[in-house]
């Protein structure tokens, strides 16, 4: 819940911390307390697209409003994706000239899956 907590209060600010953090994160989301920096910053997609879950009225804790300024991203079930991606992230710098903070999470029993990703990244 800390780890939350932090992040939600790093979200409501325009500081330059905040603007370099992207999260990621395989479908748990909301169960590793991500669900507050994803209300405040918003998913990204390359355009924007409509909460479905408003859309189709079915009650959400959570708003799936992706956007292009969006700074997280939800691989689905996907570990191996999902450490590429911080690695990739991790070399923004490099790779784009902009500096990233990358933060994934999951859970413990799914990172023995991800092992070969995370070795390479």
């Amino acid at each position: 819940m800390a780890f939350g907590e932090i992040l939600e209060g790093l979200s409501k600010g325009d500081g330059p911390v905040a603007g370099r953090i992207v999260t990621v994160s395989p479908d748990v989301t909301g169960t590793t307390s991500l669900g507050p920096w994803v209300n405040h910053r918003k998913p990204f997609a390359r355009s924007g697209q409509a909460d479905a879950f408003i859309e189709h009225r079915i009650t959400s804790t959570a708003r799936w409003e992706f956007a292009p300024e969006g700074q997280h991203i939800e691989p689905c079930i996907a570990e191996m994706n999902l450490m590429l991606l911080l690695g990739a992230a991790g070399l923004s710098h490099s790779l784009l000239g902009k500096r990233l903070i990358p933060i994934g999470t999951v859970h413990d029993p799914f990172v023995a899956r991800a092992r070969d990703a995370l070795n390479h990244a």
